[in-house]
C-alpha cells in the first residue's frame, strides 16, 4: 500500500516531480564538480610528494608541475578513452600492490599495535574523548572512501562482476593493509600527521613510489572525468544541457564516450582550482563536500527505486535509511560546517 501510494504521489504531483528532477539535477553538478576537484587533488597529492624528496622545490613549483600533467591528461582524452582505459588494470595492480607493501613494511616496523582499531569501541571512545572536534575530523575522514560515488563510470570499461570481485579480492585487502600501516607509523611519528604516506615510503622505494603515484592519480581522474561525458550526455538527451559534441571512442562499449566541449572546460576549471587551492588541505574539504553531496543524494533516491521500482517492504526501506543516513549525514554536516571558514 505505501509504495503504491508513493508511486501515485509522484504521478500526480508536480511538485514532487520538480523536486526530484531538481534533487538528480544537483546531485549530477556535484558529481561534475567531483570530476573537477579528483583530477585537481589527486595529482596535486602525488606531486607534492617532491616537497618531501627535496627541501629546494617550491609549493608554486608544484603548482607548475600538477597543472603540465593535468594539460597532458586532458589533451591525451581526445585519443579515446579507450585507450586510456586500457592502462588501468596494470598501473592500479602495481599502486595497490606498493601501497600494501609499504603498508607491511611500517606493521613489521613499528609492530601491530594498530590492529586494536578493530575493536568498534574504539569508534565511540574515540568521539567521547574528542567531543565536536571528533565530529568534524569525520570531514577527512570520508577522503578514504572517496571514488566509490564514481565507480559507475567504471562500468564503461569492466563489466559489474569484475569491478566487484576485484575490489573484495584484491582492493580491499590492499587498502587495509595501506591504512593499517600508515596508523602504525604515525602511532611513533605523530609529528608527520600532515604528510604520512609519503613519510612513511622507505627511501629505496621512493622515486617508483613517486612515478607510480602520478600514473595513478590519473587513472583516477579519468575515472571521473568519463563520468562528467557520460552524464552531460544524458543531460543533454533529456533536454536539460544543450546538444554537444559526441564521440564514441570505443567500438565495443558504448560508454566509452569523448565530449570536446565537456573536456576543455573541465581543463581550465581544473587549472583554476589547483592554481587557486594550491593545497590539498583545503582542497579535499571541498572534495569531501561534492562526494558526501553525491552519496546522501544518492542514497535518497535509492530508497524511492526500493519503493517505487522493486516494491520492497517499507520496513526494508526504512531499515536502509536508518543505517546510511545517519552516517552520511555526519559526514556532510561535518563538512559543510567548514565553508564559512574555507575549510579551516
Amino acid at each position: 500500500m505505501v509504495n503504491k501510494a508513493v508511486r501515485q504521489a509522484f504521478r500526480h504531483s508536480r511538485v514532487l516531480q520538480l523536486a526530484l528532477l531538481m534533487m538528480v539535477v544537483l546531485a549530477t553538478a556535484m558529481v561534475v564538480g567531483d570530476g573537477i576537484l579528483t583530477p585537481s587533488i589527486s595529482v596535486l597529492s602525488a606531486v607534492s610528494g617532491l616537497q618531501v624528496a627535496t627541501d629546494n622545490i617550491s609549493p608554486d613549483a608544484i603548482t607548475g608541475i600538477s597543472v603540465a600533467v593535468l594539460v597532458i591528461l586532458f589533451v591525451s582524452q581526445r585519443y579515446g578513452t579507450s585507450i586510456v582505459g586500457h592502462a588501468f588494470a596494470p598501473i592500479v595492480v602495481i599502486w595497490l600492490s606498493m601501497n600494501a607493501g609499504v603498508g607491511i613494511h611500517s606493521l613489521a616496523t613499528y609492530g601491530g599495535e594498530i590492529f586494536a582499531s578493530l575493536n568498534p569501541w574504539k569508534i565511540v571512545d574515540f568521539f567521547v574523548r574528542n567531543g565536536e572536534h571528533g565530529w568534524l575530523v569525520l570531514g577527512g575522514v570520508i577522503l578514504c572512501i572517496t571514488g566509490a560515488e564514481a565507480m559507475y563510470s567504471d562500468l564503461g570499461h569492466f563489466n559489474r562482476r569484475a569491478v566487484s570481485l576485484g575490489f573484495i579480492s584484491f582492493v580491499y585487502p590492499c587498502l587495509m593493509l595501506t591504512y593499517w600501516g600508515q596508523g602504525a607509523y604515525l602511532l611513533h611519528h605523530p609529528e608527520h600527521v600532515h604528510d604520512t604516506f609519503w613519510k612513511s615510503v622507505p627511501d629505496a622505494m621512493f622515486w617508483p613510489m613517486f612515478v607510480v603515484a602520478i600514473l595513478a592519480s590519473i587513472v583516477a581522474s579519468q575515472a571521473l572525468i568519463s563520468g562528467a561525458f557520460s552524464n552531460m550526455r544524458q543531460a543533454s538527451m533529456l533536454g536539460l544541457f544543450p546538444k554537444m559534441t559526441i564521440i564514441h571512442t570505443g567500438h565495443e562499449v558504448e560508454g566509452q564516450i569523448y565530449m570536446p566541449e565537456v573536456n576543455y572546460a573541465l581543463m581550465v576549471l581544473c587549472i583554476a582550482v589547483t592554481a587557486g587551492f594550491q593545497s590539498t588541505d583545503h582542497l579535499g574539504e571541498a572534495y569531501g563536500v561534492a562526494v558526501m553531496s553525491v552519496m546522501t543524494m544518492t542514497t535518497l533516491l535509492v530508497a524511492l527505486v526500493m519503493l517505487m521500482t522493486w516494491n520492497l517492504h517499507p520496513a526494508i526501506v526504512a531499515l536502509f535509511l536508518c543505517v546510511y543516513l545517519p552516517l552520511e549525514g555526519a559526514c556532510l554536516s561535518a563538512t559543510l560546517v567548514k565553508i564559512p571558514s574555507g575549510g579551516k
